[in-house]
């Protein structure tokens, strides 16, 4: 039993969902495979300045983005769904799409 200055084992604390035990296990017996290497090096001060810029930058609201969507959407190049071709007959047929 614990008490305010010497807490209960963690061992015997009990277990609230059937996988929390597992999950525990796993942290446990988990290693590390190697040494932390950070994607991006920067000082201090340029964090900070880019800190700052980044706050000053509001996100898109839900209509803002709609509409750049719509606007992409409506600029995109449209894609053929069937390209017709005439064989040595002069006859229509379906092409390979990849043909112009």
């Amino acid at each position: 039993m614990g008490s305010i200055n010497t807490p209960a084992a963690s061992s015997a604390a009990p277990v609230s969902t059937p996988g929390a035990a597992v999950d525990r296990n796993v942290n446990q017996n988990s290693k590390n495979p190697g040494e932390y290497v950070p994607s991006r090096f920067t000082n201090y001060g340029d964090a900070v300045a880019l800190g700052v810029v980044e706050s000053g930058i509001r996100p898109l609201t839900v209509a803002e983005a709609a509409r750049l969507a719509q606007t992409q959407k409506k600029n995109a190049e449209q894609k053929r769904v069937i390209v017709l071709d005439k064989d040595d007959d002069g006859k229509l047929v379906i092409a390979p799409a990849s043909k112009k």
